[in-house]
């Protein structure tokens, strides 16, 4: 199987899955209890490991582990104040995320706001702050967008005046692992995100930091006490310290490499993404027309490529429509991910247009 879509490419390194099991050996024969005893290095090195990851190196006390992006997202927002206040959303954050906030947001009072879109042909940072007031008290986005893989200015974006007590929550599942974070730099006040992706880490783990001015209320012993099973962090141990020995820098540049390579190939077999520019992070989004939508499914199945068709009105329901007559392709190529793989790709796509 050739993975196109970090969604089902996220499956843990060998090294991870053998630590995993390594532990779940050690508690079969001694019991749940030593076993953690015997692993309680290897966790307390945990949190300084993410704090590199995360770019929080001062405040690694403020890195919790969770199951779950959401989980941590949810448990962030819960520590507000929102009753009648406004929520800023990027038009990229993610669907769940949006279905909870109109489920919540109303029952306090509370009004939900789209954010204008960034970048070429939308609005600036500036724009945003201007709607930044008192009533705000909350600007929830994401790092990496999941659909078609745009990267927000996260720093200019926290350099913006803000009340007190307004925050700026950043989804960086789509993040971790392949793009440099920066939170402490940035001025976010948090960030959350799966470790299955990018980062290659076990599934039902992800990590959670919170700036200091958030207080005590979301230190990680009273936000989200640890409910993840040891044998996940010691995984998720193994996929840091692989992060940190081959640098995200260059992990970035590999994977860089892979997607621009793809989105190359695609354009001269006449497919565009679907902004109409060069990927900016490891996923290329393509815009393929809807009378061959079944086709290329159909001819990335038999190659054997996992790749991804998402609903983007589910998926990221405040993002710009793609072109009427148009669906969005996610490809999405790790760095594991060799020359042949993609050349297989853009054989299958090819075949079906």
């Amino acid at each position: 199987m050739i993975y196109m879509n970090n969604a089902s490419m996220g499956q843990a390194s060998a090294a991870t899955l053998a630590r995993m099991e390594q532990h779940s050996a050690l508690e079969t024969r001694i019991g749940v209890v030593a076993a953690m005893e015997a692993a309680q290095d290897e966790l307390r090195g945990l949190r300084p490991l993410a704090a590199g990851l995360l770019g929080t190196p001062g405040s690694a006390e403020r890195i919790g582990v969770e199951t779950t992006t959401t989980a941590a997202w949810t448990a962030i927002l819960m520590t507000r104040d929102l009753r009648g206040k406004t929520i800023l959303v990027a038009p990229d954050e993610w669907g769940a995320n949006l279905r909870l906030l109109e489920r919540l947001i109303p029952m306090v009072g509370g009004v939900i706001e789209r954010l204008p879109p960034l970048g070429p042909g939308g609005a600036g940072v500036d724009a945003w702050g201007a709607r930044i007031g008192e009533h705000v008290a909350a600007l929830v986005m994401p790092l990496v967008s999941s659909v078609q893989g745009r990267l927000y200015p996260m720093a200019e974006i926290g350099a913006l005046p803000r009340p007190k007590g307004c925050m700026i929550l950043v989804d960086a599942a789509q993040a971790f692992g392949q793009v440099p974070i920066g939170a402490e730099a940035a001025g976010i006040d948090a960030i959350v995100g799966t470790t299955r992706k990018w980062l290659q880490g076990p599934r039902g783990t992800s990590l959670y930091w919170t700036a200091s001015g958030m207080g005590d209320l979301c230190l990680p012993a009273v936000l989200c006490p640890s409910v993840v099973n040891i044998g996940n962090q010691l995984g998720l141990g193994v996929a840091l310290c692989a992060a940190k020995d081959t640098g995200i820098d260059a992990i970035r540049d590999q994977i860089m490499a892979r997607s621009t390579a793809l989105f190359e190939g695609a354009a001269e077999i006449g497919l565009a993404t679907a902004n109409g520019l060069p990927p900016e992070t490891g996923t290329v989004c393509l815009a393929i027309p809807m009378a061959a939508k079944e086709r290329v499914e159909q001819a990335l199945s038999a190659a054997g490529i996992a790749a991804k068709m998402p609903d983007a009105a589910r998926d990221e329901p405040f993002s710009e429509p793609l072109a009427d007559g148009y669906v969005p392709l996610r490809l999405a190529p790790h760095r594991d991910t060799d020359s042949a793989a993609i050349d297989q790709t853009l054989v299958a796509l090819k075949s079906a247009i």
